[in-house]
């Protein structure tokens, strides 16, 4: 029956459906093999060619000892043991992994002997924080609810010497009905405590909200504008006192001033125009010490595809409309079905031709001399998959339709002879490239985003950080398609408010499997350049079966320098703290904004390139209370741990 098929949710994946799962996606990608990143006519792929970087990644995935392919659902940076190098949890529906970092390259996975698991659930995003200022990181995992139709309490991980045991019912975090998506710490209220932001997807009974940290208990605090929500940022836009909250999707449509309890939408303040968004990276990136704002779109929704001549995958998402594909084939088709929820999908909502029989045996196998899958695209049923043959204009339909919207489920379709005269009922056929969008930031106020600027990407989620230490910050983009995986993009800065596509992502393309999905940042070998972990495991069976990859910076001769800040009146993890460095002439700026992005979080470590200047003449951190502390002549090359009563202790 179709439950075996309800991997997202299952205890395990049965081998019986990942073995051809994976085979289908490598076929579904060695169709677009001899694709390029980049296509269409715009300003940023004329660079392209006689551009010279010095940016080079390397995959080490396997070197590193990290092994899993499979669902995915983001990826945090965090310290969970105390030292100075990185971990790494990898959150995947069902599995999670925690990554430990040994400090030669090499990461153990701990997860089955460090986290009190408790409860087989749907794992959504994840964020490493202090909660508790005691030293170490504790860490907050959503769950989801059944999209929407049942429950499933979030996840609160306390560090207790190097065990993580989850608190969130005690804590009051655990949310059982909401559709949590990724955390955001901040300390909202300025008290020296982190609160968290709960994002949650669309549930008219369980929003997102603020939880207001007292100690031994947060306390829930209303949202009333924001719903619906994938995931939020922190930002100081005009570099006032107060940090802003940015929610989307489309991104920003609210901006609320921190510790406004009233509530007040200022996105008009700073003349930001909506934009459709998957992910965005809020930096300085043309170094005037203002927070611009990079915006990247990448559709899902329906779709199709040839995997060989007489095989399709499909996607077919209801919202609310009835979607379907219709096709010449063979006299019998087979079509084995992949549902995201198993108890949503079952033989009796799937319908046959005018018959409304349902089908016994799955994979299904249809014939069209079979009187009882004859039909046109049929109308009188209810909500359900529906299979039909007609023998007049001799096509094939397949069709799903829901009343209540944001169903969905996956498709394989084979036929007996070569699939011909494919056609889409409800969407496009061959669904378009979205182009990224840029808002400058003119102390304050935001230019209108910039168009022709950048590829068209397809992109579900961007990176942001000197990849080069030149003094500028990169972005690294993950695409695909709706259906198959697409090289990952990097966009070199070389000022000027300009940026160049790096081919085959300077080394870090992503994979062919799966479809990619998170990018998350951090020096993990700790040699002063940024590295990339990127999961491939985007959306449902079959196509989700992507690699998680770590891809490693081979580095060039430009200095650098890595700060961790510690907090002591203010919340431990220094989140909200702003600095700025000098170094030759040149002056940069950083947020500790805790690395969140959607489904994402790079590593709250502070990093600087410094080109070839090997003073810092001047380092002055404004802490999250407001209190403010210069230092000078500082050595690069070096991780350090400025302590805000004025401790500086060197890492590395």
């Amino acid at each position: 029956m179709l439950k075996k098929y309800g991997l997202q949710h299952c205890k395990k994946c049965l081998i019986s459906v990942l073995i051809p799962a994976l085979v289908i996606v490598v076929l579904i990608s060695m169709t677009a093999a001899s694709e390029k990143t980049i296509e269409g006519d715009n300003p940023a792929e004329a660079k392209d060619v006689s551009h010279q970087t010095s940016i080079r990644f390397e995959e080490v995935t396997q070197k590193a000892g990290i092994t899993y392919c499979g669902s995915s659902w983001g990826a945090a940076w965090g310290n969970f043991n105390g030292d100075p190098y990185p971990d790494l949890w990898a959150s995947g529906h069902s599995p999670n992994h925690l990554y430990l970092n040994r400090g030669n390259g090499t990461f153990q996975n701990f997860a089955s002997r460090t986290v009190y698991h408790g409860r087989m659930v749907d794992r959504h995003g994840a964020a490493w924080a202090d909660i508790d200022n005691d030293g170490d990181q504790d860490l907050a995992q959503f769950v989801g609810a059944q999209r929407g139709l049942g429950q499933g309490a979030n996840f609160m991980f306390r560090n207790k010497k190097g065990q993580l045991y989850d608190q969130a019912v005690e804590l009051g975090l655990a949310d059982a009905k909401g559709r949590g998506r990724t955390p955001l710490w901040l300390d909202f209220d300025r008290d020296g405590r982190l609160d968290l932001l709960i994002n949650n997807a669309s549930r008219h009974d369980a929003p997102s909200a603020i939880y207001l940290n007292r100690t031994n208990r947060f306390q829930k605090i209303a949202l009333p504008k924001v719903r619906v929500n994938e995931y939020a940022q922190i930002a100081n836009l005009n570099n006032g006192p107060k940090l802003h909250l940015l929610f989307g999707n489309p991104f920003p449509a609210i901006i609320y001033s921190q510790g406004d309890r009233t509530f007040v939408n200022i996105v008009k303040t700073f003349n930001l125009s909506l934009r459709p968004s998957t992910d965005s990276a809020i930096a300085d990136f043309d170094n005037d010490l203002f927070s611009d704002i990079f915006v990247t779109y990448g559709a899902l929704g329906s779709g199709v595809e040839f995997i060989t001549s007489r095989k399709i995958a499909a996607r077919l998402i209801s919202n609310w409309r009835n979607r379907a594909i219709s096709f010449a084939a063979g006299e019998k088709v087979t079509i084995d079905v992949f549902p995201q929820n198993s108890e949503w999908w079952h033989p009796e909502i799937i319908f046959l031709g005018l018959s409304g029989k349902h089908p016994t045996d799955f994979p299904i196998i249809l014939s069209a001399r079979d009187t009882d899958v004859h039909y046109t695209y049929p109308k009188k049923f209810g909500d359900g998959l529906f299979l039909s043959y007609n023998p007049n204009s001799k096509l094939w339909t397949v069709g799903l339709r829901s009343s209540k919207g944001g169903d969905r489920i996956n498709l394989i379709i084979e036929s007996s002879a070569p699939i011909k005269q494919l056609k889409a009922i409800g969407f496009e056929l061959q669904p378009p490239e979205f182009e990224s969008h840029i808002f400058w930031n003119k102390k304050g106020v935001f230019s209108a985003p910039e168009s022709k600027t950048f590829p068209l990407t397809n992109s579900y989620c961007v990176g942001a950080g000197d990849f080069d230490n030149d003094m500028d910050v990169d972005l690294y983009l993950v695409c695909s398609q709706r259906l198959k995986n697409k090289d990952n993009v990097l966009l070199e800065n070389i000022g000027h408010r300009k940026f160049v596509p790096i081919p085959n992502g300077a080394g870090a393309p992503g994979s062919q499997l799966g479809l990619g999905e998170s990018v998350a940042l951090a020096d993990y070998d700790l040699d002063g350049f940024l590295d990339l972990f990127v999961t491939n495991g985007k959306e449902l069976p079959p196509f989700n079966i992507g690699p998680h990859q770590l891809f490693r910076n081979l580095g060039n001769t430009n200095h650098w320098i890595e700060i961790d800040l510690e907090g002591v009146s203010s919340n431990r993890d220094a989140i909200g703290a702003r600095v700025l460095l000098t170094a030759g002439g040149v002056t940069q700026t950083r947020l500790a904004d805790n690395g969140t992005h959607n489904r994402s979080q790079n590593f709250k470590r502070i990093h600087f390139g410094l080109g070839k200047n090997k003073i810092i003449t001047k380092l002055t951190i404004i802490w999250p209370n407001g209190k403010s502390a210069t230092h000078t002549n500082i050595s690069v090359d070096q991780v350090l741990r400025i302590s805000e009563s004025g401790v500086i202790e060197r890492l590395k």
